[in-house]
């Protein structure tokens, strides 16, 4: 994965549209509210620069590591707490994140992601959600059409999904881990340049597979497949209604930052 120059906002508002631009402005917000130092973006960012990771130093491996660890054990903390509360595990879950995020003020895109849905709901955005990012690679049949060998693989990233109560369909991605929000078409062009290597090195492993086991049947002939590719939205924990409204009223009440401008 190589993150920059992919990271933030870089299209000009006169290229947005008003949904879009609206879920810029709940990005920038989330960013603004609950600012966090990510481990994940140091690495990546650092590796930008030193091209190997043999070539970090190790004092910046120490650190990278250290607040890794840190990060994961407060993810950890938080199920723990969320599961004995004896309320809603996913209510909880999200105060106990948010709380953690607030103290620490670290955190990598899942905690980015939860605390973007938290200004989603706080602003009445229930039809949102947090959706994790997979590349799924397909093998087909040209003749037949039929999907033959397929291949999933899971790219570590998740962020928020909306429609901000416009469509009907969550097709607005707010990614404050990246820094941007755009429409899924345009999320996923910019996942194709920032997951290119790993893409590609799927890409390999779902033709190396298949051909392993296809290549001895009778008649077979490679120049009768194509391979095809799609980045998945794939959903992550699932909030209903009322928690959703719980994890809103409780932001709103903790957080007052959370709140929208009318105008916004």
């Amino acid at each position: 994965m190589q993150i920059s120059p992919y990271r933030f906002n870089i299209s000009p508002n006169f290229c947005k549209s008003k949904e879009v631009k609206k879920a810029d402005i709940i990005e920038r917000k989330t960013r603004a509210v609950f600012p966090m130092l990510s481990s994940t973006y140091m690495a990546d960012n650092y590796l930008i620069f030193k091209k190997d990771v043999q070539d970090i130093d190790s004092e910046a491996k120490v650190l990278f590591r250290l607040m890794e660890g840190k990060i994961n054990a407060e993810r950890s903390n938080a199920y723990i707490l969320s599961m004995l509360s004896g309320n809603s595990a996913l209510v909880e879950n999200y105060k106990t994140i948010l709380e953690r995020i607030s103290k620490i003020k670290s955190g990598n895109c899942e905690e980015n992601a939860k605390a973007a849905l938290a200004v989603l709901f706080a602003n009445g955005y229930y039809n949102s959600s947090r959706a994790g990012l997979e590349y799924q690679v397909s093998v087909v049949n040209k003749e037949t059409q039929g999907v033959v060998y397929s291949l999933t693989r899971l790219l570590d990233h998740s962020f928020a999904v909306t429609d901000l109560n416009v469509a009907k369909k969550q097709d607005i991605v707010i990614d404050p881990w990246f820094g941007f929000a755009d429409t899924k078409q345009g999320a996923i062009s910019r996942f194709k340049r920032v997951y290119k290597d790993d893409t590609e090195k799927i890409q390999r492993e779902c033709s190396e597979k298949f051909y392993n086991l296809f290549h001895r049947r009778e008649g077979f002939n490679l120049d009768d497949y194509e391979i095809r590719t799609e980045f998945v939205f794939a959903p992550r924990e699932r909030l209903s209604d009322f928690e959703k409204e719980e994890v809103g009223k409780y932001a709103k009440a903790t957080y007052p930052g959370v709140l929208l401008d009318v105008s916004g």
